[in-house]
């Protein structure tokens, strides 16, 4: 049997008119339903943290190798992927030349 503790907690009325509202709805208890809403909440935000950081497309990413594909995205994000030192200044104005 799993370990069980009671406690007290304020409800604003209306959060409370839901949680009889879903119990009757059900054919449960408010305890069952509070516990249920609980645990999906805990696992939502475990699956938040869990989720990789999201990656700049591939195709928005600029190298000496490769243009950005204009055909997959319209507007341009202006990232760069590089490993060795440049200067910007001189990059935009070769870009601008062009």
């Amino acid at each position: 049997m799993m370990d069980v503790k009671r406690t007290s907690i304020e409800l604003p009325t209306n959060t409370l008119i839901k949680i009889k509202a879903m119990a009757v709805k059900k054919g449960t208890t408010q305890n069952k339903i509070i516990n249920e809403l609980i645990n999906k909440g805990f696992k939502s935000t475990e699956s938040e943290t869990k989720e990789p950081k999201k990656k700049i497309p591939e195709y928005l990413i600029a190298n000496k190798n490769r243009k950005p594909d204009p055909e997959k995205h319209e507007k341009m994000a202006g990232f760069i992927k590089n490993v060795e030192p440049f200067n910007a200044v001189e990059l935009i104005k070769e870009a601008r030349s062009e």
